[in-house]
């Protein structure tokens, strides 16, 4: 590379390749020793593709590689910026037909002690370990006594990634399907990601910390009173309505119910936000449920709006603007599966009955220029229509964006023509639009919208999971029972290349003000520590319909808090039931309540930070840091069934503080010892949350 400024990083990368030799930044140089650079997979015919001696060349203070192999061509730019490297580039398939690629970089190691990290998990050692591919988050580090390095994918550029860790050192990964239908790119997919240094002590913390640091607008926080999430409320006012900080409008409410919520949100200062679904058209209430995909499209074929009468208005029905134009949009945006056939779910659930529905792609750039009606499209206008009859509105919702309609790949060829980001494949080698990158073209739309209009855009479904892998192939659907009373004919095609693997929503959630999820009382520390990743200092609410059962709604809330997500028990959506006049719920829970809304507020002030600048001992103890300068916080969770010992070693100088700095727990006025300047002990209650704040005067409990 050419020349930059002292404090800006640099990557030296080989002659006749791209392999990286020495990244220079943050006063410390880093050679890596070993083989690195591309690595090329042909998916579609299972075959490594050897790449020969390309060409580097030097334009300013970049450095382009470009190299020719058999059927393909790859070109790289490797830019310093202020901050990182940012390698962006595209591989293009220089046959006629559909491929997909596995396109890796790599950093060789640089030390004998080398290690990975992915995740929240402990790094490990290189040397001697298996492979290991995170497809969580698109960010990971590799650190040792000589210094640390990240990689990372920025989140304007989602793509289907893996990041690795190998014996052979740390790679970004990216599944990249190729097509001439992609006109944007035809027979082209980019990939984009960024290098730079990190501390070695930070890890994977310091990594995203960084991260996030790069991209601001991003992880800004907007919401203006954060609180607990107000669903299916309608125009009640609860008696703990202070404590709430954003409403789900239902728009089919009556118009006086309607009015009336929109007044009381008013009044409180509560966000306001209509209900949009994208990822899902519906038809509900049919007299049996088809017995399979045939049966099932010849009811769609016969059926008609008329057939809604009678039966209530859904807050999906209203949402798609009456079911009007469902057919249109059904013929115009549902995903497909590889044999050509629409992917749907056949299900049975309170609020619709028997019902089949069909999984859509919400790009709103879908026939383009045409005469056709999209569900993306659709959706934007109606929001338009609603933020016009009522400008109190202040933004817009979409909802299911977790492990349901995003979550299938999608094979309908006319649809990859509209795509703006890569396509990718399944384990078969097949070329497919992954639904998920569908889902945030039309988020990314849909922000562009409302940042113009200085309002929110929330999404329910921000969360991590298994994925799906293979149920028996296409035409064998299971039928399953998923919680309560819903029961699903289940898509039996993986919606990943490796079938199974743990998968997120880590762009989506980048674009959003606040997200949401119905984990509820089922959240686990995993999950939500991946949550609060996947929003930085943004709020996050789970909501919860299994309130009546109090230990668990007292171990719910006491996770909640160690990770600053509002825990909202609420209406419960599939029996009726209202929680905040039930002696079993709010009339029950409002101690705990009055306890839990000031502390999340006052973590959400400070706002979270990944680097903790502290350690701690103690079994099964999840510790995080909220607060940057003034006072500090530290959650302490455990989460076993027994009181745990916890030591925390905190290091005050790192934080800005003196050694003569006050410790005291402010949740549960629980007795801390001092033990020397920089390190408490205390005792931990089985799944409680502990709340440390660290300042330089005396905070009052």
């Amino acid at each position: 590379m050419g020349a930059a400024s002292v404090s800006t990083p640099t990557l030296a990368i080989g002659p006749n390749s791209a392999a990286p030799l020495v990244l220079s930044g943050q006063g410390r140089e880093i050679a890596f020793a070993g083989k690195g650079g591309f690595h090329i997979y042909d998916a579609t015919s299972r075959a490594e593709v050897p790449l020969p001696n390309g060409v580097v060349r030097a334009t300013g203070a970049a450095a382009e590689f470009a190299v020719t192999a058999s059927g393909l061509r790859l070109q790289a730019t490797f830019t310093p910026q202020e901050n990182y490297v940012l390698v962006s580039g595209w591989i293009e398939n220089t046959r006629s037909d559909e491929r997909g690629f596995i396109v890796d970089y790599r950093l060789p190691p640089f030390a004998v002690d080398a290690t990975f990290a992915g995740d929240f998990g402990a790094a490990a050692r290189i040397a001697g370990a298996a492979a290991r591919e995170e497809n969580v988050f698109p960010i990971a580090a590799m650190g040792g006594a000589r210094g640390g390095v990240a990689m990372a994918i920025p989140p304007s550029e989602p793509r289907v990634f893996g990041m690795v860790g190998d014996a052979q050192g740390m790679a970004t990964r990216f599944y990249l399907g190729t097509s001439p239908r992609t006109v944007r790119f035809p027979n082209r997919a980019s990939f984009v990601f960024i290098i730079y240094p990190v501390d070695p002590a930070e890890g994977f913390r310091g990594a995203l910390a960084r991260y996030y640091g790069f991209f601001p607008d991003y992880y800004r926080p907007r919401l203006r009173h954060p609180g607990l999430f107000m669903f299916q409320m309608g125009d009640r006012v609860p008696r703990n309505v202070a404590q709430y900080g954003l409403d789900l409008i239902e728009p089919q409410w009556d118009p006086q119910v309607l009015g009336a919520a929109i007044a009381r949100d008013e009044e409180y200062g509560i966000a306001k936000i209509p209900y949009l679904i994208v990822g899902q058209r519906e038809i509900k209430f049919l007299p049996r449920l088809p017995r399979d995909y045939d049966a099932a499209m010849a009811v769609f074929q016969h059926w008609t709006v008329a057939d809604l009468a009678g039966h209530m208005l859904t807050k999906e029905n209203a949402a798609s603007g009456g079911d009007v134009h469902l057919k249109e949009e059904v013929e115009s945006s549902a995903c497909t599966g590889p044999d050509g056939r629409y992917s749907l779910e056949l299900r049975k659930t309170r609020w619709g009955g028997n019902s089949v529905t069909f999984i859509m792609n919400p790009n709103p750039e879908l026939f383009a220029g045409e005469r056709r009606r999209v569900v993306g499209r659709d959706a934007l206008e109606l929001g338009r229509r609603w933020l016009a009859e009522h400008p109190e509105y202040d933004g817009l919702y979409v909802d299911s964006v977790g492990a349901n309609w995003p979550a299938v790949l999608n094979y309908r060829h006319e649809h990859f023509t509209y795509a703006e980001y890569p396509l990718t494949f399944d384990p078969e080698g097949r070329v497919a639009l992954q639904n998920t990158l569908s889902h945030y073209e039309y988020i990314a739309a849909l922000r562009r919208w409302m940042r113009a209009q200085g309002r929110l855009v929330v999404a329910n479904g921000i969360y991590a999971y298994d994925s799906r892998g293979d149920r028996g192939g296409p035409g064998k659907p299971m039928k399953i029972r998923r919680g309560f009373d819903e029961y699903i004919a289940a898509r039996a095609l993986p919606e990943y290349y490796r079938a199974g693997t743990r998968v997120g929503r880590f762009f989506c959630a980048s674009l959003l003000d606040f997200a949401s999820s119905e984990l509820g009382v089922g959240a686990s520390v995993r999950q939500c520590r991946e949550i609060r990743a996947f929003l930085g200092r943004k709020p996050y609410a789970l909501l919860n319909y299994h309130w009546r059962d109090q230990a668990r709604v007292e171990t719910f809330v006491n996770r909640c808090l160690a990770f600053d997500l509002f825990a909202s028990s609420t209406t419960n959506q599939f029996d009726g039931t209202e929680y905040e006049d039930n002696p079993d719920g709010y009339l029950r829970d409002r101690k705990l309540l009055n306890w839990f809304v000031p502390l999340a507020r006052d973590l959400a002030a400070a706002g979270w930070e990944p680097v903790r600048h502290a350690t701690v001992e103690g079994a099964e103890i999840s510790c995080e840091r909220f607060g940057r300068r003034g006072v500090v916080y530290f959650t302490l969770y455990n989460d076993s069934t027994a009181v745990q010992p916890c030591r925390l070693q905190i290091d005050l100088p790192a934080l800005g503080f003196r050694d003569d700095a006050v410790i005291a727990e402010i949740a549960r006025q629980a007795d801390v010892q001092r033990v020397g300047a920089r390190q408490v002990q205390l005792l931990l209650p089985p799944q409680r949350t502990c709340v440390l704040a660290v300042s330089s005067v005396t905070m009052r409990p």
